[in-house]
């Protein structure tokens, strides 16, 4: 269930324009409870399995390169 909350972040994140916002408003401390608040239960390291498992999925580069994009992104958001 958390992992397919991840890949569900993952997914919505290029989508919800008001996700981002709260996501990036949210301090380091706040981030899982914010994304909690959203629906989107999950550990850091569901999010890192989440990354691979769509990574996998890719089928052109763009995909490929647009994911690890998100990732760095929320990366950054967790320091």
């Amino acid at each position: 269930m958390a992992l397919q909350n991840a890949i569900d972040f993952i997914a919505d994140v290029h989508e919800k324009d008001e996700l981002r916002k709260k996501v990036n408003a949210a301090e380091p401390s706040e981030l899982f409870d914010t994304l909690e608040n959203e629906g989107y239960k999950f550990s850091s390291d569901e999010f890192e399995e989440a990354v691979n498992v769509v990574h996998v999925q890719c089928k052109f580069e763009e995909q490929a390169m647009a994911l690890l994009q998100v990732a760095h992104w929320f990366r950054l958001l967790q320091v």
